[in-house]
């Protein structure tokens, strides 16, 4: 359940800080998963399909980018991306849609190499890399 929806989360923030979520996850989110198409030559293609949408995020880079160790990787991911809301049906292998601000009108496409929740259930955290196309 996301903040501001009943949640015993929300009935205990100030209610002023509800309106002010804009201001706390600018960015709108559209989650997308890839689904196998028939072209016109009736080879298989690969589209991508909106999975969810309108989901309000803040997004941000991460600092480090991938190290490779004798005995492990550590992820590739350039940006961090937390979402107001519990949403468990995000897989390894959509991708997320970001714009960035209504105003900058800026869509950036990105990969998911990781998701999170936390342990209330209240929101999700992705972590992201920037998508080639």
């Amino acid at each position: 359940m996301p903040l501001g929806s009943g949640s015993s989360l929300g009935q205990i923030i100030h209610p002023r800080l509800h309106g002010d979520l804009e201001l706390i996850f600018p960015s709108v989110v559209t989650i997308e998963k890839s689904n196998e198409a028939q072209a016109g030559d009736f080879s298989v293609v690969n589209v991508w399909v909106v999975f969810l949408s309108g989901l309000k995020g803040s997004l941000a880079p991460l600092k480090e980018w991938e190290k490779r160790r004798r005995d492990m990787t550590i992820t590739n991911a350039t940006h961090a991306l937390n979402i107001a809301g519990y949403y468990p049906q995000i897989e390894l292998g959509h991708r997320a849609k970001v714009l960035r601000g209504v105003g900058d009108g800026v869509e950036q496409v990105f990969n998911i190499t990781a998701v999170q929740s936390d342990s209330q259930a209240q929101s999700t955290r992705l972590e992201l890399e920037v998508a080639s196309a």
